[in-house]
Order: C-alpha cells, then sequence, then structure tokens
C-alpha cells in the first residue's frame, strides 16, 4: 500500500492575516539555515516564507520554497500534530537539499 505523500492546499498557511498571528503569538526556533514559528491551534497548517531582501531573484526564491515543501512532504511524521508552523528560510544563499533536511529535521526534533 502506498503512503500518502502529497503536501495538499488544505494543509498551507496562505493568508498574511494567519501568518502575522503565528509570528506575534507563537514560539519561536533557529537553526543554521531556517528559522520557526510555532503556534497551538485546532489543525495543522505549514507556511513557508523566504525574504526578497535576502534572495533578490525569484527563481531562487521558488527553488527554497520548492526544496522545503518537500522536505517537508518527506518527513510528516516529525510535525507537531494540531500546530501552525511557519518556515523562514534566512540565509542569503541557496542550499542544497541535504543541509536544508537536515536542519529542518533537527528544528522539528526540538519542538
Amino acid at each position: 500500500m502506498a503512503v500518502d505523500c502529497r503536501f495538499p492546499q488544505i494543509l498551507r498557511l496562505k493568508k498574511n492575516k494567519e501568518f502575522k498571528f503565528v509570528i506575534e503569538s507563537g514560539r519561536k526556533y533557529y537553526c543554521n539555515s531556517v528559522m520557526i514559528f510555532i503556534q497551538k491551534q485546532i489543525d495543522t497548517k505549514i507556511g513557508i516564507a523566504v525574504s526578497s531582501k535576502r534572495i533578490r531573484k525569484a527563481t531562487q526564491r521558488n527553488r527554497i520554497k520548492r526544496l522545503i515543501r518537500e522536505i517537508i512532504r518527506c518527513n510528516k511524521d516529525l510535525l507537531p500534530d494540531k500546530h501552525h508552523i511557519v518556515l523562514f528560510y534566512n540565509k542569503s544563499n541557496v542550499e542544497n537539499y541535504n543541509i536544508l533536511e537536515n536542519d529542518i529535521r533537527n528544528l522539528f526534533k526540538k519542538i
């Protein structure tokens, strides 16, 4: 039987209001390349943000977001239940997949 490894739209934070609420009232965790804000909620949703001040080119920002979505999709078992999570990529260059995955896995283990 195949494992469901999708990252559907209903699991994503999309609205600016939702992002601000999690950032203002959530707990903060740091790692080398990623910062996570986490807030206890009724359901689990994830938002991903990459600063355009740090990474100027949209193609690079989109690549980072795709990498983070893939890492989350493959490591759903590490996600805490019933939390809203905002991930900020806070480096000025694009990391490779393995480094980024190790950082995100370490952060989710801290939670």
